[in-house]
């Protein structure tokens, strides 16, 4: 669909043969990106149990993401509720009504949900945003943290730059 859109745009835009080669580049570059995605699954509640390894990249919409075991690969996750108690191995992408790291990210996290929280461990940067988003007393961001919305709280322990852009932030 955005391969038409495009390849659309530009021929009313530009009706030259370098549209036409560009076009073509175009629609090659996105069937290897294509090919390139990780497969995308839609289910009601996806699990990683405790003890179990998932190797690859994890892009699902769901009800319930729960991740107790290790994921190894980034993680899309476009659900109800995504719960991080074991680790992720790559980064994470939430969008959604409910964040909780518990566990341990060693990527960079960007989140987008009602309400995030942050108790475990973030290796690189933190990009939250939510009506409710906090970073609890024994949470640590490796690198830069960045929230906003309404309601922000720090507690725990971030290495680099603090940003919070809210209604109301509380720094204990």
């Amino acid at each position: 669909a955005i391969a038409t859109f495009l390849a659309g745009a530009l021929l009313r835009r530009f009706t030259s043969t370098a549209a036409l080669l560009a076009l073509t580049g175009g629609l090659l570059l996105a069937g290897d990106v294509a090919r390139a995605m990780p497969p995308f699954a839609h289910e009601e509640t996806l699990r990683v149990p405790r003890g179990e390894t998932h190797q690859a990249t994890l892009a699902v919409s769901c009800q319930s993401l729960e991740i107790d075991g290790v994921v190894v690969g980034d993680v899309f996750a476009f659900c109800e509720r995504v719960a991080i108690r074991g680790e992720v191995d790559g980064n994470v992408m939430a969008l959604g009504r409910e964040l909780e790291v518990l566990g341990e990210v060693t990527g960079g996290i960007i989140a987008a949900n009602h309400e995030s929280r942050v108790e475990g461990a973030i290796g690189g940067s933190a990009y939250l945003a939510g009506e409710r988003v906090s970073i609890g007393p024994r949470a640590r961001v490796a690198r830069d943290a960045f929230l906003g919305g309404e309601r922000l709280r720090r507690g725990g322990q971030v290495v680099r730059d603090f940003l919070a852009r809210g209604e109301r932030v509380d720094l204990p």
